[in-house]
């Protein structure tokens, strides 16, 4: 009982750390973009439209009432950030992150609505950044692995 109560808070612990089902890979230093499309029936105003993109606790980029709210993104993310408001109508929400480094490694979220039809589209990917041979893993994926697999093999 005990064996199997320590098992399930070691995977629920791990499971803010797994990857999205996406992997975006980058090298450190260049542009990446980060899709996400929406999809849309009939026209809208800017007006209209919340885009959201954020990482854990973070917000990385913000458009709401019509234009891009920079007030709450993130330090590490000032000036690297770039939506394309003339593409919405078209679906298209995605991010240009430039000049990415390894803290940029992990997962990212794109959450739109669309507020005339209240369509909300939410897609996650993990970003992998590289560098000079380098990348990052999170620890979570490091650490929750082998603990799982002491549980189990521990509980047989």
């Amino acid at each position: 009982m005990i064996v199997r109560a320590v098992l399930a808070v070691t995977v629920i612990s791990c499971l803010p750390v797994l990857r999205g089902s996406t992997v975006i890979p980058a090298d450190a230093g260049r542009d990446v973009l980060l899709p996400c499309s929406v999809q849309h029936q009939g026209g809208f105003n800017l007006s209209d439209v919340t885009i959201n993109w954020e990482r854990p606790d973070t917000i990385v980029c913000s458009f709401y009432h019509g234009s891009r709210q920079l007030e709450h993104q993130d330090k590490r993310f000032r000036g690297r950030t770039q939506l394309f408001p003339n593409e919405f109508s078209k679906g298209n929400a995605s991010l240009l992150l430039q000049r990415v480094n390894l803290a940029d490694t992990g997962n990212y979220s794109c959450n739109a609505v669309l507020w005339a039809n209240t369509q909300l589209t939410v897609h996650t990917m993990f970003l992998q950044v590289t560098g000079n041979g380098l990348a990052v893993t999170p620890l979570g994926a490091v650490h929750c692995l082998p603990a799982i697999l002491l549980l189990l093999l521990w509980y047989m």
